[in-house]
């Protein structure tokens, strides 16, 4: 991260000034600062738990396969519907994350340019125009992040779903095989709640999309400048 950042800022640094006049400079800042630390918590974080999510649920997966390899394939009914959350959710997120670091650099660039000409601003009498500008760019960032953040939601929902059809999956199919001498109760029992504990490793899974679409946004941004 710090090799990328000393790299963005070199190149930055020999850009044509026309070129930084147009982009802006806080635009450039908020690359070298907000995108850098997007991408340092999603590697400093996301990483670790989806290793962590992934060891846990084939663990699960297969002493679940262990008790009884017809539970086990009940269980994983549910994971055609995870995947199906994903195949709506990531097309729909990542242009949105795009243009939300790209609001979030708009933003940037509006108080930087005020801050560094409060003078001229002062002294022609455009406090008023400037206020609305930063308060236009501010809105329209705040606006993205609240779209993002009712499209995780419906995202939630579908995974939430996936793991109700998956839980009953199991108890029906427990409740055959228990009535026909195939499992026990209590094997079925462990099933279901060796699936229960899935909920939150895959959930951190589904979930860490979030961030890491976040974070391709951000590299993309970071790449940009390259």
């Amino acid at each position: 991260l710090a090799s990328l950042r000393e790299r963005v800022l070199g190149r930055a640094l020999h850009l044509p000034v026309s070129t930084l006049e147009r982009v802006g400079k806080g635009d450039l800042l908020s690359r070298v600062g907000d995108d850098i630390a997007v991408m340092a918590k999603s590697l400093g974080e996301v990483v670790p738990n989806i290793l962590a999510a992934v060891l846990l649920v084939l663990l699960s997966l297969i002493t679940m396969l262990g008790l009884d390899w017809r539970l086990g394939l009940a269980g994983m009914v549910a994971i055609p519907m995870y995947v199906m959350a994903l195949h709506w959710y990531l097309p729909r997120s990542a242009p949105m994350y795009a243009a939300e670091r790209v609001a979030m650099g708009e933003r940037a660039q509006s108080l930087v340019s005020s801050m560094q000409g409060a003078r001229t601003v002062r002294a022609y009498g455009m406090e008023g125009e400037h206020l609305a500008r930063i308060d236009a760019s501010s809105g329209k960032a705040r606006d993205i992040a609240v779209t993002v953040f009712r499209l995780f939601t419906r995202f939630g929902s579908r995974s939430n779903r996936a793991e109700c059809v998956g839980l009953s999956v199991i108890l029906l199919a427990g409740f055959l095989l228990v009535r026909g001498d195939y499992v026990t109760v209590g094997e079925t029992t462990a099933a279901a709640l060796l699936f229960h504990r899935l909920f939150n490793p895959i959930g951190t899974l589904l979930f860490t999309f979030d961030d890491v679409q976040s974070a391709g946004a951000s590299l993309a941004r970071l790449v940009g400048v390259l």
